[in-house]
Order: C-alpha cells, then sequence, then structure tokens
C-alpha cells in the first residue's frame, strides 16, 4: 500500500494543492462530473439504500449545494492578499496551512454525499484525500471511485480497500471517521499520529414537546425527520418526551402526520430476515408491558413506552419508529434527558420555556420549534466544532495555524523596555496600569432580570396573595353582617 500511496504523498509534501486557484479548478471539474453523470448517480443510490425519488433527489442536490459552498469559500484575491501581508510590512494572524493528506473512511448511511462533501472540505483546504472503500458489489462506491479518478488529478486522490497505516500515509495526515468506532479499529497510534476526527453517530438525539408547544408542528417535523431515508440519519430523533398534559393531543397529532407521510410512500426498503437489537427490545417491552403500540402503518410505528426501565430508552434508533414517554414538567424532562451528551435536542416550546430547556439540557446543538432536515442527510458533525446547516465538515479542520507577525505588539514593546532598558519609570507605570481595579464595560442593572425561576415564584406568591385576600374579605363581610346583626 505504501508504493500505491507514494504519489499522494509526494504531492502533499509538493503542496500541490497550496495554490487556491489549483483548487478552485479541481472543484470545478468535481461539479462537472458530478452533473454530467447525475442520473447515473441517481440510479446508484436508489439501487443501493432503496430510497424513494425525493430522497435521493434531496441526497444530490445536498451534495452539489456542498460542493458549491466549499467553492465559494475560495476568494482568490483574498488569499493573495495575505499571503503578501509580510511584504507589505503587515501581520497575518489568520493565515493557515493545509494539513497534507485527508484520510476519510465514509458512513455507510449515504455514502455519495459523506464522500464527496468530506472530500471537497479537504480539497478546498488544500490537502490530499485518501478514501477508504471496502470491495463490494454495491454501486455507489464503485461509482464514486470511477468519477473521482477520472475527474480530478490522480495525484491528489487515491482510494484503498483496507486500513492505511501511518507510514504508508506519512507524517502529515488527519483521518476522518464517519462512523463511530471502538477502540480496538482505530489504527495503532504512534508519535507521529494525531488524534482522528470520529463523527458521533452513535450519540442520541431526544426531542422534548412541552405543553406550551404548537403540538400540529412539532408532529409533523418529528414525524417527518424519523421516517425519512427509512430513519436510519444520526439526526433522527431517537427519543420523544412529551408533557403528560398534552400527550393525548400530540399522539392524536402524530398519528394523522403518520397516514398523511406514509400514504403516498413508495419505498422498497431491502428486508433483514435476521433480528435486530432494537427489535428484540421492542419485542420484549411489549411482551412485558413496557411498550405499547400508539400506532402503525406499513412498516412504521409508534411506540409509547410506559416505564422508565425500558432499555428502548436510552437505545439509538435506526429504524422508521418513533417512541414516545411522557414527563410530567420540564424539570422531570431535563433529568430524564441529561443523562448524556447528547448529539442533539429539538425543543418545542414557547420560547422562555425553550430558553429553560436549550439552557439546562447537555447536547451538540440544540434546535427550538424545528427541525433542520438537511442534517437528515450524510454523518454527524464533529464534537470540534460548532454544528453548521449548510457546512457539515469546516474547511479549518484540515487546516493548522501558521500566523505570521511582522510587527511587535505594545506588550512586546514595555517588556522590551522593562528588560533590555530597565526603564524604571516604564516598569512603574505598566505596574500601576495593571493594578487597576476591574469593572464592567457596562454599568449592571440593579435587579436584574426576571427568569423562569423568579416567574414561578411571583405566580406563586401571586396566587397565594389573591386566596389570603379573598379569604379576608369574605370573613370581613359575614363578621361585619354578624356584628349588625347582634347590635339590632
Amino acid at each position: 500500500m505504501s508504493r500505491i500511496l507514494q504519489p499522494i504523498r509526494e504531492a502533499a509534501i509538493d503542496g500541490r494543492l497550496q495554490n487556491i486557484i489549483y483548487r478552485q479548478t479541481q472543484l470545478e471539474k468535481l461539479q462537472k462530473a458530478l452533473i454530467t453523470n447525475i442520473a447515473s448517480v441517481e440510479s446508484a443510490i436508489r439501487n443501493d439504500s432503496g430510497n424513494n425519488e425525493a430522497e435521493v433527489a434531496v441526497e444530490c442536490i445536498l451534495t452539489l449545494q456542498s460542493v458549491k459552498d466549499y467553492y465559494n469559500l475560495l476568494d482568490a484575491d483574498d488569499a493573495l492578499h495575505k499571503e503578501y501581508a509580510i511584504a507589505r510590512g503587515e501581520d497575518a494572524p489568520e493565515q493557515v496551512e493545509p494539513i497534507g493528506i485527508v484520510y476519510i473512511v465514509p458512513s455507510v448511511y449515504t455514502p455519495f454525499y459523506s464522500v464527496i462533501v468530506a472530500l471537497s472540505a479537504a480539497i478546498a483546504a488544500g490537502n490530499c484525500v485518501v478514501v477508504e472503500l471496502e470491495n463490494t458489489l454495491l454501486e455507489v462506491p464503485i461509482l464514486i471511485r470511477k468519477l473521482l479518478k477520472s475527474a480530478l488529478d490522480p495525484n491528489i486522490i487515491e482510494f484503498v480497500t483496507s486500513r492505511a497505516t501511518d507510514a504508508d500515509l506519512g507524517p502529515n495526515h488527519i483521518r476522518v471517521f464517519q462512523d463511530d468506532i471502538s477502540a480496538t479499529e482505530l489504527p495503532r497510534s504512534s508519535a507521529i499520529s494525531p488524534a482522528p476526527f470520529i463523527s458521533p453517530s452513535q450519540s442520541r438525539v431526544v426531542a422534548v414537546i412541552d405543553r406550551t408547544a404548537n403540538l400540529a408542528k412539532a408532529a409533523e417535523a418529528l414525524v417527518t425527520a424519523r421516517l425519512s431515508f427509512g430513519g436510519k440519519s444520526p439526526y433522527a430523533p431517537d427519543l420523544v418526551l412529551v408533557n403528560e398534559y398534552v400527550r393525548k393531543d400530540f399522539l392524536a397529532a402524530v398519528m394523522g402526520e403518520l397516514i398523511r407521510f406514509t400514504a403516498n410512500q413508495q419505498v422498497i426498503r431491502k428486508i433483514v430476515s435476521e433480528q435486530t437489537a432494537e427489535e428484540k427490545k421492542i419485542e420484549d417491552g411489549r411482551k412485558s408491558g413496557e411498550i405499547e403500540v400508539a400506532t402503525s402503518t406499513g412498516n412504521s410505528s409508534v411506540f409509547e413506552v410506559k416505564s422508565r426501565t425500558s432499555d428502548l430508552l436510552c437505545s439509538k434508533i435506526n429504524s422508521p419508529n418513533l417512541v414516545i414517554h411522557t414527563v410530567k414538567s420540564l424539570d422531570d424532562a431535563i433529568t430524564f434527558a441529561g443523562s448524556g451528551d447528547l448529539l442533539a435536542s429539538y425543543i418545542f416550546a414557547a420560547p422562555t420555556s425553550a430558553k429553560y430547556l436549550s439552557c439546562s439540557i447537555r447536547s451538540h446543538v440544540s434546535f427550538v420549534n424545528q427541525v433542520p432536515l438537511e442534517l437528515l442527510v450524510g454523518p454527524a458533525a464533529l464534537r470540534s466544532s460548532p454544528v453548521d446547516r449548510s457546512i457539515r465538515f469546516p474547511v479549518t479542520l484540515f487546516s493548522v495555524p501558521s500566523g505570521k507577525y511582522s510587527n511587535t505588539s505594545e506588550s512586546s514593546q514595555i517588556v522590551h523596555k522593562c528588560l533590555g532598558r530597565s526603564e524604571t519609570s516604564v516598569l512603574a507605570k505598566s505596574l500601576r496600569d495593571v493594578l487597576t481595579k476591574l469593572e464592567p464595560k457596562h454599568k449592571r442593572s440593579t435587579g436584574g432580570q426576571i427568569g423562569f425561576f423568579e416567574q414561578s415564584i411571583f405566580t406563586g406568591l401571586g396566587l397565594f396573595g389573591t386566596l389570603t385576600l379573598t379569604s379576608v374579605g369574605t370573613i370581613g363581610y359575614f363578621g361585619v353582617r354578624y356584628a349588625l346583626k347582634l347590635r339590632r
């Protein structure tokens, strides 16, 4: 394998993609190849996944849009201006350099999008790419290999069928695993091996439905997210926590959306004969009475979990089944959902309640009164960077800082005067400056804002005060009447 990857190592060392215009031309060729062969791409995706026409089209559209987004990040004039900053006597603190080689192990879910998007990000950052694709009879991997090898410079892209070693890739590389992997699957670490990027695809996604939520909107969003793409997206909701006061209404809304969504769906999914671990948990739960079927149509079901000891509540769902559990309050939902770091949380509630929930539930990203459906395609976003709904892999992931400075800072000048010339006046002035009292830039409010808990307290006090005044008034009224009767 070392000999196969030698051209890639040499291209990385030579800085083949350092020139931003060359990066642009490579992405232009990539886009042209994808557009020219879009019919073949759609056919391959449909045959491998069994997704319907709309789902196939969405994957292709998002893939092409991502290539365009990465291309638009490349500004040749701005790059040239930054490159010659030092020559103009200016600082370039944000200057970056490519890592060298990006090694991609794509997700088994939506592999076309997963490969092209990560590849585009790596090229936009100036890296060569190695993609690990096992030998398979599936059409998408074969088509990807054919298209990319013919469209791109053969010295910047290579495919391997087994795991490459650090020696094969050279010292300047980074690995991207788009599915969760165990420690035993990771390559043996070495002194030249940086920590790999691993998409947390098995992290759970939880939705919370508060009593203040728009139930129809929440049901539509969650049913669509759970059932689309066979329910296999990392960002499909694994558990829906619904307030007990709106449980019946929400279940009714979900049933209506389930019927509407599946009515015109003509999807041929591949039948798996072996029972999955998820199906085994559902079957055992139904037998024990912990799980009830709220509604079912086709190959999709809505399960209501009655017991909090059910394993299904802590499971990652990989099928078009919606799992629902009832909670008593916001705090109950927070306690139940906050047992671990979530991949995402979908919160359906009024703004004040949504703020409280989003701050209290620990997740990589929270979405209020929405499920961004574009996230359903592709692997989970890496935890090492903020979630961008348009760009799954920021180019900064595949770059290393390489700041360049021409001018001395104010602190450097002060320290030079203190150490180099031993100017006591400068030292005394600097000491006075750092000893000044810390004060906020803006004057603080004396009362503070009324938050969620304060509102609860004031509501309670108001109810108590109303009851007290009513009682006192009633007692006073009848007391006066009784006194007047005695005088007569």
